[in-house]
């Protein structure tokens, strides 16, 4: 609750061996082998590959430099709309460019992503790494806790990339599915 103000039981959390395990683990847990994930680009550079390695068509949300690298939430609604998505991967602060997704834009993306039933998989390693504004989980916005999957990592906040510390914050029956393949 103190990184996002947003209350969380024992049962919210998962520990993994790192964010980019946090991340694999999670397309696995809320796709299915052929179904859409959405993710931002430019982007963390092994997105793609996670996805396609979980037998996951990865569709880029192109964003552009005029638009502050920002997602448009009407290229969201009509690539989710063409592939019937079933999920969007947010990074912010990004990777590679940086930007801190405001709160209003991550409200807009949020009203997308229920609009077109999608989990949203917040990448957000880097939320300690922010010098001018302030970081929004989307986790903490109104009705997007049951739709978001938070990554968490100690590798930018501690400087420790090389400990393989993670977590997954998460609905319950979320965190269920992905104990189920931890232990496997």
């Amino acid at each position: 609750a103190a990184s996002t103000g947003v209350p969380t039981e024992m049962e919210n959390v998962i520990i993994t061996p790192g964010g980019q395990s946090g991340l694999f683990a999670c397309h696995i847990a809320i796709g299915s082998p052929g179904d859409t994930a959405l993710y931002v680009d430019p982007c963390y550079v092994t997105y793609p590959g996670t996805l396609r390695s979980t037998s996951l068509n990865a569709v880029p949300v192109p964003t552009r430099s005029r638009d502050a690298f920002l997602p448009q939430p009407e290229v969201i609604d009509r690539l989710a709309k063409e592939t019937r998505a079933k999920s969007l991967l947010l990074n912010s602060p990004n990777n590679p460019t940086g930007m801190v997704y405001p709160r209003e834009h991550l409200i807009e993306i949020g009203k997308v992503c229920e609009e077109n039933d999608m989990w949203i998989i917040s990448d957000e390693v880097y939320d300690t790494q922010v010098w001018d504004g302030d970081h929004i989980s989307p986790r903490a916005l109104p009705g997007l806790a049951e739709r978001t999957l938070l990554i968490g990592s100690m590798s930018k906040s501690h400087a420790m990339t090389g400990s393989r510390m993670g977590w997954v914050v998460a609905p319950a029956p979320v965190i269920n599915s992905l104990f189920d393949l931890a232990t496997n």
